[in-house]
């Protein structure tokens, strides 16, 4: 999920020629797009052009094409598309939104001397991709305050732009040579914008249960989300948000009519099996249900990791759709942990203590090791650590177990101030937002977001790469298995 933000103003003219040269009678191999841009810079800055895909999975962004204007020098840059989808253009810290097909070839004029970025087309796919330049500006007069409006005024403002982006609709068809089915797709993609940021703002304010009152406007507003096969085809990063959020409300509903929160709690490790087994009863086309199911499983691998349950879901996923257009992306977030398959050597990483001094976890070596990832800002991080200092006091007087606190806030003097008051626990307290440091440990321990427990033994080895938190029954047992 992104937000477009305003970048730093600079005059740049670029223009991006998109051409295809179209392999005859070969339907499902790739036809080659050459990309040329040029740019004029009055300040003199180099900013890198990019254009890519968003994946389905996760909807992480996938560069295709990558440039440094030089100039009014032509650079040129190659890459393969196989059939018509969105696509981002990234310029400095803007996104925006394209829509490409093979065998086009389409010019882009991106200007910045105004307060406005403003894009201009040419060419083949004008008429789409002036349509979503035109609806951004829209779009962007509204959402600039969204989530900070109390949810009926929040509402009201996106019922707004709807009848903003219906009229420019309206008025553009009159105007353009924009054929039928583009221009349907193009008004289902603003359709699902809507719905794709009322879900994110619900969800926002659901905070994992914080605020039950959105329960059930979330309810009313999944029946909404529409299984259209067309949208799902043509990779739209709205679209893929939708059902991100369908799965997630929906199942949040199954697990809470079936289980107690104890249950759920208990039943942790096999979630993923659960779940798979949940959806499959839900009344989705066949189509639906293999990307609903691919996308319950890639969120658990990057919960879990590695484990009996993923790893039978995954092979289970694998017989029954042999041919998906998923397996690639599953198997790839799967493999990201196969560093920390249990019984591994734990990576090692250093982070700075409160007085500049540096630690390293191999410096831990023959000592039982529960990690806590955390930030300041992160509110469930801070929730735990009550049930921590518990922790920590259940294995007084031993110094054979060590709590280390490994903290992501790059705002370290906010950081130093909260460790120095009595409500963080003790023990090892480390930084590691040194950018290089904190990438690395953001790769090797495949953190996508905080909190995060990892423990390892004795040995330096791992235990278990996703941890119970400290609230959780299990880890002092976990623990003392250890120190047997």
């Amino acid at each position: 999920m992104f937000n477009q933000t305003t970048m730093n103003k600079s005059f740049c003219a670029m223009l991006l020629v998109i051409g295809m040269w179209i392999a005859p009678d070969c339907r499902s191999q790739s036809k080659l797009n050459t990309v040329s841009l040029t740019c004029a810079d009055s300040l003199g800055k180099s900013t890198q052009v990019s254009i890519g895909l968003f994946s389905a999975l996760t909807g992480s962004q996938q560069p295709i094409a990558e440039m440094t204007p030089q100039g009014t020098t032509p650079v040129t840059s190659s890459f393969p598309l196989k059939s018509p989808q969105f696509a981002f253009l990234r310029f400095g810290d803007e996104l925006h939104t394209l829509y490409i097909r093979p065998g086009e070839q389409l010019s882009i004029h991106l200007d910045l001397t105004q307060k406005q970025t403003t894009l201009a087309f040419t060419g083949q796919g004008a008429e789409a991709n002036s349509y979503l330049a035109e609806t951004y500006l829209i779009q962007r007069q509204f959402e600039k305050v969204f989530f900070s409006l109390p949810l009926p005024a929040a509402f009201q403002r996106l019922d707004s732009l709807d009848k903003a982006l219906l009229l420019f609709d309206q008025t553009y068809a009159q105007r353009s040579r924009i054929t039928p089915n583009v221009l349907t797709l193009l008004r289902k993609q603003g359709q699902i914008r809507i719905l794709s940021l009322k879900l994110n703002i619900l969800l926002s304010r659901y905070g994992g249960g914080q605020d039950t009152t959105v329960v059930t406007p979330m309810v009313q507003i999944i029946k909404q989300v529409p299984f259209d096969p067309t949208l799902l085809a043509a990779r739209s990063l709205d679209y893929f948000n939708s059902l991100y959020s369908y799965l997630k409300v929906r199942m949040m509903l199954d697990l809470s009519a079936n289980f107690t929160k104890e249950e759920i709690t208990a039943n942790r490790p096999r979630l993923p099996l659960i779940t798979d087994e949940l959806i499959k009863k839900w009344p989705l086309t066949p189509t639906f249900t293999q990307y609903i199911r691919a996308n319950n499983l890639i969120q658990w691998i990057g919960q879990q990791g590695i484990t009996p349950a993923t790893t039978d879901i995954l092979t289970a996923y694998r017989k029954e759709y042999p041919q998906s257009v998923y397996l690639v992306e599953l198997q790839k977030s799967y493999d990201k942990w196969l560093v920390l398959k249990v019984g591994q050597k734990a990576p090692d990483f250093t982070g700075t203590t409160l007085d500049g001094e540096r630690i390293s976890l191999s410096n831990l070596k023959g000592k039982v090791v529960y990690v806590d990832v955390w930030a300041t800002w992160c509110q469930p991080c801070l929730s735990e650590f009550p049930s921590a200092k518990q922790l920590q006091q259940a294995f007084l007087p031993t110094d054979q177990v060590v709590f280390l606190y490994v903290s992501i806030d790059s705002n370290q003097a906010d950081w130093k101030k909260l460790v120095r008051t009595d409500k963080v626990p003790s023990g090892y307290h480390i930084n590691i937002f040194d950018q290089k440091q904190d990438d690395q440990f953001h790769k090797s321990y495949v953190i996508s977001g905080v909190p995060r427990y990892i423990l390892i033994d004795k040995q330096g080895n791992i235990v278990n790469p996703d941890a119970p938190k400290p609230s959780s029954k299990d880890i002092e047992k976990a623990i003392r298995v250890l120190l047997q």
